[in-house]
């Protein structure tokens, strides 16, 4: 018995291959049905060369019908045409690039690429072998290539030397991380402008609005009047602080709403980290635009923020490896994720998902934000609170006393000094 893992990719001898589904099991009880290719791959493992004249691979069926289905698709069908993933419409150019050069340089061990390498890699990989066959254009034009590289060395994600190429600090985060490749390249290249005094909480959820991701989240910007909404909201980020640098490297080449629109989401996730609420953050959001259509993406915004303020923040770490961040780095994502003030977040982090936003706030207002304040509430106030449940004014107290006693842990700082020699 193996896995298909196993069964596809291991040369084992065997003069039977019994295959019971043809099902790849996915998430929530969902499955992929197999392709011919993966199917005849494992039939395959039946009879080897040298070892055996012949091979039997058996499939079991559910009846009738079923094996009529399954002969027609997996036994006499043909398997698909390979196509390499590096073609997929998807597929971006900075963040191939920069993993060829990850990759390829693990195995040239300590041989570093040059330009040269990068460029004769990609024209021998097969998605460029396909495009040959096809009589089409250059999937990775030298040109572009060569700017690309340009772009990652100036970004600081690659370093450039008479040697060749390495990956830097950065450039190993990023290639390890889920983020786009050209994403981190705008995000690098605007917080390297900043001092690190600047890197507040405005700075760095700007600095996010300027990835790739973040643009599919949509909100809706009013062309005509976009110098009212640029002011509007450009003036908001000044308020709360945000480094100049960042806050030019909203607009962008393609379109004013762009810079509009990054703008916006940033000011939606500092409201929703304000603790205000959702209908407030809309009306503001819609200010200069008709209508009411501004929750679902002010929401969105704050949820796509959250998966990424950790890599902006480790993106900022690297650029300047003396700016204090750590706190910010763990309340970032806790307020993004549960839209809370600074105070609440020592008890949402113990609250481990039993309270939700409304609760929050409804503490928040009746100034029971310090967990020593819930522990000496009555049941009265902590109840109104949590919307009158008895189980999550438990949970409730469990959080509070959790987060109270955390503040008498002893720090690895309070008992050993850091070394300065």
């Amino acid at each position: 018995m193996s896995t298909t893992t196993l069964a596809q990719g291991v040369n084992l001898p065997a003069e039977t291959a019994i295959i019971v589904e043809l099902d790849h099991p996915g998430e929530a009880r969902t499955t992929t049905p197999y392709t011919v290719a993966e199917y005849k791959n494992i039939a395959g493992r039946a009879g080897r060369l040298g070892l055996t004249s012949t091979g039997r691979s058996i499939l079991i069926v559910g009846g009738d019908v079923d094996a009529q289905r399954r002969w027609a698709r997996y036994v006499a069908g043909s398997p698909e045409d390979l196509r390499s993933q590096l073609l997929d419409v998807k597929q971006d150019l900075y963040t191939l690039v920069l993993r060829v050069v990850a990759v390829a340089s693990r195995r040239e061990g300590d041989e570093l690429l040059t330009e040269d390498d990068v460029l004769g890699f990609l024209a021998s990989s097969y998605a460029a072998h396909q495009r040959r066959l096809a009589g089409a254009e250059d999937p990775f034009p030298p040109a572009r290539v060569s700017a690309t590289l340009a772009e990652l060395v100036s970004a600081d994600l690659l370093a450039s030397g008479p040697s060749g190429l390495t990956l830097t600090e950065l450039g190993t985060y990023v290639a390890q991380s889920g983020l786009r490749v050209s994403s981190a390249v705008r995000v690098a290249r605007a917080l390297r402008m900043v001092h690190p005094s600047q890197l507040n909480r405005a700075t760095l959820i700007a600095a996010a609005q300027l990835t790739k991701e973040l643009a599919e989240v949509r909100v809706q910007v009013n062309g005509r009047g976009w110098q009212r909404e640029q002011q509007t909201f450009f003036g908001e980020l000044r308020r709360h602080g945000i480094a100049e640098p960042v806050l030019a490297a909203l607009p962008a080449a393609d379109g004013r709403s762009v810079g509009i629109s990054r703008a916006k989401r940033a000011v939606a996730c500092l409201l929703w980290m304000g603790g205000v609420p959702i209908g407030q953050i809309e009306a503001l959001l819609m200010r200069h635009v008709p209508g009411n259509d501004a929750a679902g993406p002010a929401r969105a915004a704050a949820d796509r923020t959250q998966s990424l303020i950790s890599t902006t923040i480790e993106i900022a770490r690297c650029l300047h490896p003396a700016a204090q961040l750590d706190e910010l780095a763990q309340l970032l994502p806790v307020q993004l994720e549960f839209g809370i003030p600074v105070d609440l977040v020592p008890l949402a982090l113990h609250a481990n998902g039993g309270l939700d936003r409304p609760d929050f706030l409804r503490l928040h207002s009746r100034g029971l934000a310090d967990p020593a304040a819930i522990l000496d509430a009555d049941d009265e106030t902590l109840l109104a609170c949590v919307g009158g449940s008895t189980s999550r004014m438990i949970q409730l107290r469990r959080a509070a006393k959790a987060a109270h006693d955390d503040v008498g842990l002893v720090d690895f700082s309070d008992v050993l000094p850091a070394a300065v020699d």
